[in-house]
């Protein structure tokens, strides 16, 4: 008789961490994916001010023309800026989606195994 409840409660244990190693699983390659997509950027905008700053540094503005040629520049620079980070937030709004699908997935793949295994 006790062998039986054992074997139960086993095998209810059991089907209830394969879910959770499911969500695990999901979250960690979220999580994977969220670093790499952070240390791209952190690399493209480190690039960027790097770039910006020595172009700063080696213009020598001697009349009005070249503070105007240099006024426009930084307004390029700055609108590309805001494209690129336009963009990130796109790819960081899609990945966000994508984790939640994911996770939704798989609770609606386990929500009846859930229901059975906490039942009495």
């Amino acid at each position: 008789m006790y062998e039986n409840i054992l074997e139960r409660v086993q095998e209810q244990a059991e089907q209830l961490t394969a879910p959770l190693r499911k969500i695990q699983e999901v979250t960690v390659a979220g999580i994977e994916r969220v670093t790499q997509l952070n240390v791209e950027n952190i690399k493209t905008y480190a690039e960027l001010g790097m770039e910006n700053a020595k172009k700063v540094l080696n213009t020598n503005i001697t009349d009005v023309e070249g503070l105007q040629n240099f006024i426009t520049e930084q307004t390029e620079v700055a609108h590309n800026v805001g494209l690129k980070m336009t963009d990130d937030l796109k790819a960081y709004v899609a990945l966000g989606e994508d984790l939640g699908e994911e996770l939704q997935k798989v609770v609606k793949e386990n929500v009846t195994l859930l229901e059975d295994v906490t039942k009495v």
